[in-house]
């Protein structure tokens, strides 16, 4: 059993402007120690955006993780500790889109070997209002599409990563669109 009750000992092993991994030798109540490796990163936020007659926006974005094109929603990395304000430039920088309400859907720690925080958002009444201002490593393609399609994406479990497709149910939850 792991004693709780003592700090652990932690080392910072490896670093990048947006990640960093840390070597945590943790305690054992018998004395033996164990080492584990945790991954530190920014707090992000997820936005799935729909318009006033209910088209959803869809991104199709490049993944250097797969190295393919994949079906996901806004998303980004919180750097001034805002997850509202990030949601908000995130929706105008990638899709070049505003909102006339972000709701608040909740959030989720990253993991057991993750430490960082996702914050899910529904931006209600999106319009596009400008051209996208992506940063060098970006690539997205956007789109929207009607609701019976974002609900068969997400039904399918078509959206890449485990975060956009629980923001995405959060999200056709709260609209009421009707998810199984």
């Amino acid at each position: 059993m792991f004693n709780t009750d003592k700090p652990q000992d932690i080392e910072r092993v490896y670093t990048t402007p947006w990640i960093s991994l840390d070597k945590r030798t943790v305690y054992r109540k018998n004395g033996d120690t164990f080492d584990f490796y945790v991954q530190q990163c920014s707090d992000d936020v997820f936005v799935f955006g729909v318009t006033q007659d209910d088209q959803a926006l869809l991104l199709n974005e490049y993944y250097p993780a797969v190295h393919k094109h994949v079906k996901t929603i806004i998303s980004g990395a919180i750097d001034d500790k805002n997850p509202v304000k990030t949601a908000e430039l995130e929706l105008l920088e990638e899709a070049g889109c505003e909102a006339k309400e972000m709701i608040f859907l909740g959030s989720a720690s990253r993991g057991k070997y993750t430490v960082g925080k996702s914050y899910f958002f529904l931006a209600k009444g999106i319009k596009k209002v400008t051209e996208q201002t992506l940063e060098s490593g970006e690539d997205i393609e956007v789109s929207f599409i009607s609701k019976q399609k974002m609900v068969e994406l997400v039904q399918t479990d078509k959206l890449e990563s485990v975060f956009e497709l629980l923001c995405a149910k959060k999200a056709l939850e709260y609209l009421g669109w009707g998810i199984n």
